[in-house]
């Protein structure tokens, strides 16, 4: 509706201009029938070029309504007028506004598929929006809650009691599951090592697509923390591989021998800390301590998974 009145508006003002043009170019003929073609297709051509073939029409019909007028005003009839409408020029003008009108159209009809499209581009973002802001809110309350497990206290008394009385592999999970959650690893796993044998004592998550776990041989950040006695993280060493732990604390005797490893894979990159790495020395401590309560049962073949060779362990 707003495109027709503004048509019908720039139609009649065109129309004026051809009618005051006509009677001041040629007063006495305003048809111009000495010239090639009417100024007035001007107008038409500039109508069409801007509403396509409505402006064309309408502006064609406005502007030999002025030419008819400034005519009779003029007293030279419809004769000339008449003359002017037939001439070959007159018709190559009108060919070529319509076909300056149906460039026009597909120009039109051009940006209204567009417009379209970026409305749906603009609903589509302010959904996302909106989702991004409800899952942000969803991590928010998941996290709070996940911290508010973390410093329970029944969480660590569950810990707690399980380190002091259960058996080496319970005490193992116990403390793997306080490293994880303290982390955020995906996966760990405790090792415990004697005569050149490790055994596994506990194993959570998958380390990667191929293993379950490493073997202690071929973990350059497990072998590092046993030499060194001391938490490693992967980042430190340079001949550290893509299948390593990110993390490991060696799990000490009183006397200071290493006699197992607590590991952790993919823990997220904030974790990646010194506070991190600090946390985990940590439960390696309270679980070597667990573990030397029982003494005889540290190596418990019955209890232990599968035996796995060790190279170079310090």
């Amino acid at each position: 509706m707003q495109t027709s009145r503004r048509i019908i508006r720039d139609s009649l003002v065109g129309s004026a201009v051809v009618f005051c043009l006509s009677l001041l170019l040629a007063p006495a003929a305003p048809a111009l029938t000495s010239w090639a073609v009417h100024p007035g297709w001007l107008v038409v051509l500039i109508l069409a070029a801007r509403y396509g073939i409505r402006g064309l029409c309408t502006g064609a019909v406005c502007s030999a309504a002025a030419v008819t007028l400034a005519s009779l005003c003029a007293g030279s009839g419809l004769a000339a007028l008449a003359a002017r409408a037939s001439s070959r020029e007159d018709l190559g003008a009108a060919v070529a506004g319509m076909m300056v009108a149906w460039v026009a159209d597909s120009q039109h009809r051009r940006n209204g598929a567009l417009v379209s499209q970026m409305a749906a581009l603009d609903r589509r973002a302010r959904d996302a929006e909106d989702s991004i802001g409800q899952l942000t809110e969803a991590a928010l309350a998941l996290r709070s809650r996940l911290d508010r497990t973390e410093h329970s206290l029944a969480f660590l008394h569950g810990i707690a009691v399980r380190l002091e009385t259960a058996t080496p592999c319970d005490k193992a999970e116990a403390a793997l599951e306080l490293a994880l959650v303290r982390t955020g690893a995906r996966a760990g796993l405790v090792q415990i090592t004697d005569a050149a044998r490790s055994r596994t004592l506990a194993c959570r998550g998958t380390w990667s697509l191929d293993e379950i776990a490493p073997p202690a041989h071929r973990d350059h950040t497990a072998r590092a923390a046993l030499e060194t006695r001391r938490a490693v993280q992967a980042r430190e060493l340079a001949d550290a591989q893509v299948g390593d732990s990110d993390m490991v604390a060696p799990i000490l005797s009183p006397d200071g021998r290493a006699i197992g490893f607590v590991a952790l894979r993919g823990v997220p990159f904030a974790a990646l800390s010194t506070a991190s790495l600090s946390d985990l020395d940590i439960v390696a401590c309270w679980l070597a301590r667990a573990l030397l309560a029982g003494n005889s049962e540290i190596i418990d073949a019955g209890a232990a998974a599968p035996v796995q060779r060790l190279a170079d362990a310090g």
